[in-house]
Parts: C-alpha cells; sequence; structure tokens
C-alpha cells in the first residue's frame, strides 16, 4: 500500500484553551516515493486530498493527538465508528489507556490508514533526525500564537512543516527498505527473531501457556533497579566514576540460562531438579532489610508509576512471587523471620534461545553508523518487550458529544500470552548483575539504573571493557587500563532525577537526567536550583495536559516540580 508522512499544525493559544475549541491551521502530506509536499490551510482541504487518493496510509508521529482532530472531523460529517468496513465506516485500534495504534476510514470503495509513527521512532523527531545522521533538522515555531479562522501560514511555517513530514518519511522510509512494516518495532523484532530460529523452534520453545498459569508468572515481573543510596542523596559529590553495561538486556538474552517449554507446577518448595533448574516461587515472609544492604526486593509491578523496595514487613506475613534470582536475593540482602513457600512452576532453561539472533545484529551495530547503527540497536532492544505483552485489553471507541471527543471504553478481552516468563529473566538477570557490581563497590556506591552504577572510586571487580555485557566508564576514559571519570561534580535527588558536570576539552558540560523534566525546564536547571520542591512554569511542550475540546485537543501547560516523594 502507498504511504505517506503527515503533519498538523493547530491552535493552541490562549485564546483556545479558555475557549474550549481549535481547529488545524495548517497541513503537510509528504509523498517519499517522488518528494513532493502537499499542503494546506485547513482540515477539510485534507480530506478533500486525500480523499482523491487510492487506497494508502498516512503515518502522524503521535496519532492521538493529530488523530483527534481528523476523527473529530469525520465524526461530525457522516462517518461512524464500526468495523463493519462499510461506507462512510472508521475502524479503531485505541486501548482502554487511550493509547493509539491505528485507525482506518472507509470512503469509497477505499481504505484510508492511518499509524502512529511513535510506535516506530520512539522520541521525538528531533532526536530522530540525529540518531539516523540525516542532513535535515526539525526547527521551531511558535506553538501558541494566537491565529484567528482564516490565518494564513507564513513561509517559515511551512518549511517548518515541511521538516517534520520530511524527517519522518526519510525514517520510514529506511524502515520500510529494510523490512520494518508492522506497526510496532517489537513485532518486527519478533519476526526477525522467527526468520532466524524458524516458526516450528518458536512454538516449540514458547508455547501458549494458560492465563492463569501466565497470571502467577507474570506476578514475578519486575522493571530494572534504579536506585540512590540515601548516604549521598541531595548533597555535591566530586569526582564520580558512571559506569555502564553494554547492552544490558541483549547480553543477558546471549549469555544467561533463560526459560523455555511448558512449566511444571509444584506444591511447597522447590526441589533442585537439573531438567528444571528455573523456577518462580510464591512465598509468605516476614523480613527486614539486613544493615548496610540494598532493599533489592520490588513491591510494585512493572507497570507501576514508581519503583518501590521492600525495607520490611513490619512484622507481618507478605506474599510474593518471585523468580529464583530474586529468591536467592531475598536470602542474601534480608533477615528471614519467618518465610512459608506455597507453590510455583519450574522450567527448562537454555543460554541458546536469543544469542544466534544477539550477537548477528549485536556485531552488525558495532560495524555500523548512522541510520544503520540504529536500525540494528532497534532490533536488539525491542525483541524483549514482546515477551511480556498484557493478555487482558479493552479498547476505546471515540464518539462526539457536543462537538468534543469523548471515549466509551469496551469489556476487557483476553488473548494469548507470548511466553511471559521469558521477560521475567531477563529482567531479573539484570538486577541481578547491577547488584553484584554495587555489593563488589558497596562503600562508594552511590545510584544505580537498569544499566548503570554511579560511584566515588574507579570500580572494583567489574568486567570491563566494550564487548557485549561487559562494564565500561561513561563521562571518562581508560589509560593504562585505568578508569578515570570527567565528571567533577554531581548531585542526586531520586530515582531518574541528578545532575552531573562533565569536564571535557576544557569546556563544562552539564548532563541532566530529570525524568519528566522537558528540554526548556532542564535549561533553566543549574546546580544551584537543583533542588526539592524547585518549580518551573517554562514553555513546557511536550509537559502539558491533554484536554479534548472542539475541534480535538489542546496542550493546557503545567507547572514542574521536583518532589522529595
Amino acid at each position: 500500500m502507498r504511504w505517506y508522512a503527515a503533519d498538523f499544525e493547530t491552535c493552541n493559544a490562549k485564546d483556545n484553551i479558555l475557549n474550549n475549541e481549535t481547529r488545524v491551521w495548517l497541513w503537510d502530506v509528504f509523498d517519499p516515493i517522488f518528494r513532493v509536499h502537499y499542503t494546506g490551510l485547513n482540515i477539510q482541504t485534507f480530506c478533500n486530498w486525500i480523499f482523491k487518493q487510492k487506497s494508502c496510509l498516512f503515518y502522524f508521529h503521535n496519532l492521538k493527538f493529530d488523530g483527534a482532530f481528523l476523527l473529530n472531523h469525520l465524526l461530525q460529517n457522516g462517518f461512524s465508528i464500526n468495523d463493519s468496513e462499510e461506507d462512510r465506516s472508521i475502524s479503531t485500534l485505541i486501548t482502554d489507556r487511550l493509547t493509539w495504534y491505528t485507525f482506518t476510514v472507509h470512503y469509497n470503495g477505499r481504505k484510508y490508514k492511518f499509524r502512529d509513527s511513535l510506535k516506530k521512532i520512539t522520541g521525538t523527531l528531533e532526536q530522530a533526525a540525529k540518531d539516523f545522521d540525516l542532513p535535515i533538522r526539525k526547527g521551531e515555531i511558535e506553538y501558541d500564537k494566537y491565529r484567528p479562522e482564516g490565518y494564513v501560514a507564513t513561509k517559515e511555517e511551512i518549511e517548518y512543516c515541511h521538516n517534520d513530514t520530511e524527517i519522518l518519511a526519510d525514517i520510514m522510509k529506511f524502515y520500510y527498505d529494510n523490512g520494518m512494516t508492522a506497526i510496532t518495532n517489537a513485532s518486527d523484532a519478533m519476526k526477525k527473531y522467527k526468520e532466524i530460529i524458524g516458526e516450528k523452534a518458536y512454538q516449540h520453545y514458547f508455547p501458549v501457556i494458560d492465563k492463569e498459569i501466565d497470571d502467577f508468572i507474570r506476578r514475578s515481573y519486575k522493571g530494572g533497579f534504579c536506585y540512590v543510596n540515601p548516604k549521598f542523596k541531595n548533597k555535591f559529590l566530586h569526582n564520580i566514576y558512571c559506569y555502564d553495561v553494554k547492552s544490558m538486556y541483549p547480553s543477558v538474552m546471549a549469555q544467561k540460562p533463560l526459560p523455555y517449554g511448558l512449566p511444571v507446577h509444584y506444591i511447597g518448595r522447590y526441589q533442585e531438579n537439573e531438567q528444571f533448574p528455573l523456577y518462580i516461587q510464591e512465598i509468605e515472609v516476614d523480613c527486614d532489610l539486613k544493615q548496610g544492604f540494598i532493599p533489592s526486593i520490588q513491591t510494585k509491578t512493572f507497570f507501576s508509576i514508581k519503583l518501590q523496595y521492600l525495607t520490611s514487613t513490619e512484622g507481618r506475613l507478605v506474599r510474593l512471587v518471585l523468580t529464583s534470582l530474586d529468591l536467592e536475593r531475598l536470602k542474601k540482602d534480608y533477615n528471614i523471620h519467618e518465610i512459608h513457600y506455597i507453590q510455583g512452576y519450574m522450567f527448562q532453561s537454555s543460554t541458546e534461545l536469543f544469542k544466534e539472533y544477539v550477537m548477528k545484529f549485536f556485531e552488525l551495530k558495532e560495524q555500523s553508523k548512522g541510520a544503520k547503527k540504529q536500525l540494528y540497536k532497534i532490533y536488539l532492544t525491542s525483541l524483549y518487550g514482546k515477551f511480556a505483552m498484557a493478555t487482558e485489553r479493552s479498547q476505546a471507541y471515540p464518539e462526539i458529544v457536543d462537538g468534543t471527543n469523548k471515549y466509551i471504553k469496551t469489556d476487557k478481552e483476553i488473548v494469548d500470552a507470548t511466553y511471559t516468563a521469558v521477560a521475567c529473566f531477563i529482567t531479573s538477570w539484570a538486577r541481578n548483575k547491577l547488584l553484584e557490581g554495587i555489593y563488589k563497590n558497596i562503600k562508594q556506591f552511590v545510584y544505580c539504573d537498569t544499566d548503570s552504577i554511579h560511584m566515588l572510586a574507579p570500580a572494583v571487580g567489574l568486567n570491563e571493557g566494550k564487548q557485549l555485557g561487559q562494564f565500561a566508564i561513561e563521562h571518562g576514559y581508560y589509560e593504562n587500563k585505568i578508569a578515570h571519570t570527567n565528571v567533577k561534580i554531581g548531585k542526586y535527588l531520586g530515582q531518574k532525577c541528578y545532575i552531573l558536570a562533565e569536564k571535557k576539552d576544557n569546556e563544562t558540560i552539564e548532563i541532566k537526567k530529570i525524568a519528566g523534566a522537558p528540554s526548556k525546564v532542564k535549561e533553566e536547571i543549574n546546580f544551584k536550583n537543583f533542588k526539592y520542591n524547585f518549580s518551573s512554569n517554562a514553555n513546557l511542550y511536550p509537559k502539558y495536559r491533554v484536554k479534548n475540546v472542539k475541534g480535538g485537543v489542546v496542550l493546557v501547560p503545567t507547572s514542574f516540580t521536583i518532589k522529595e516523594k
């Protein structure tokens, strides 16, 4: 199917927000084959143009935003939401959490599909242009400028819109040229993985598991380990050594034993079994953290907004479901006052399941630059997530109420799991590797996050190097195999919230990791004001509250605050 890159520019001035109404004031469609732009000044002319084309596909970078305008317009002009494929019908794939994937408009015997390129290019177009080493760069316009009805876009505004669609089209064309045509990167990666091992082998290693069993397994699924040492929290620190694991999750997939096949249920405590060496155990435990140890057991699941870690059960028995690795971690890091083993599932294991796939794309990535390097990186990092897809799903269907988009959520439907145990053990092995490195440097340990460790001295006992799964110093260099840091000062306030000053080539560069803070806010932050309760009302695009209004959506600016908890 012929495809295009598209973009809307929409009204988002104070008057639009106050009056609860908006509209499209500029649109652009870019043809990646003939490299031609088609541009207009309102949404009706956009619809007039697309409906003159044969069946085709359009990519918007954030379909949830742009698509809201298009569906709002169509639903108020004779179209309806249903899966009939009748003329003027629209079928959608929008989750109950309002995650937009795609929708299809049926008109005059043709199909017009709209997809979200954010499911392929996971980040801003500005960053993507740099990652793919494109000659074109994203510009800037005044987003909140008042543009009255009949406003005519300036030459600069049209060029800005053209840049967006060209960047999007160039990257998507590169994806298509390399066979990445699925809706998500994870689906593309899974397709490539099955090509390598074969469909029959995949079905043998990763059979469909009953939902009840998968629900149990899923309770052991946790995210990356992210923690600030309280000893060094909210303090100015000097000479910080930052170590990063080379492709953490892919390295685990290629090097560590992972589960496969049908799991075997057992009652009580797991008994050593050479044929089924990995297991997931349900326990009831009363425990508290050993003095001088790190709270390594997550009490929130992977899908929680913020990670929390167990320090004490406060004399109560708490029920946990843990992988065998996390259970051993519990025994090492906590005083166990009482423990009961309830049940579990054990698995066969192998280190060969993903080795060929990972090593192929890791070696290609290391030998490549620009777009090719980014392509192989996507294959490396996207496959793991496919094994943790939710089995309970429900959709949301848009409707128009007083000219505004509203969403009706459907009942949940059950789909087959994609062998969740693999994802459970991949993240578990990664946390374990990070914690082992931390304990070897516990006195100097400052901070960690998923695949990195920050400390106040050169690392001891880490497998250092540039190969897959090895630790290597970031913001520093090696001289005679000894690590040296360029980070002269830093401060940590919380998970994914720190600032570092790197001195390199007689220039000081501030490195800011502040979760949720838009780029404009980060520009305001420095070592003097990087404190709890820091607040900013800077241009918070893309930090905003999305509000449904007549015509589509507006972005309501919000303040940003660094909170202690």
